[in-house]
């Protein structure tokens, strides 16, 4: 995997799906594809390997930098196993660890533009 690339969920996904020890999200939000992804990690792995951090701030979700639906997703898998969610908030960087994979990098607003690799709505 090359250093410099452009992180979309589906690399978060395939990272999350394939870790095996641990998982770090540190995040303004969270989608719901990621946010169901996280929460099965959370329990294929157990409560203590997986460590949520977000903005629970509305304000991040009208950004668009995740959905209500992810966030509501992600609080009820922490609910279930007995944890919390962290809240940092104004965190407008993304930090992903699954075992020994790490991205690092600025989240797409998604009210402002549309995610990378994501079709144009509409056409010219």
């Amino acid at each position: 995997m090359p250093s410099i690339q452009t992180i979309t969920d589906q690399h978060l996904i395939d990272a999350i799906k394939a870790a095996k020890h641990r998982v770090v999200y540190v995040a303004p939000g969270i989608s719901e594809n990621v946010a169901e992804c996280l929460s099965d990690a959370w329990h294929r792995l157990g409560a203590e390997q997986v460590s949520a951090i977000l903005d629970i701030d509305a304000e991040v979700c009208r950004f668009g930098y995740g959905s209500i639906k992810g966030l509501q997703l992600l609080k009820q898998a922490a609910g279930s196993l007995n944890q919390a969610i962290g809240h940092e908030p104004g965190i407008r960087i993304c930090i992903v660890i699954a075992d020994e994979q790490t991205f690092i990098f600025s989240p797409t607003p998604r009210l402002i533009e549309s995610s990378p690799n994501s079709s144009p709505v509409g056409s010219l």
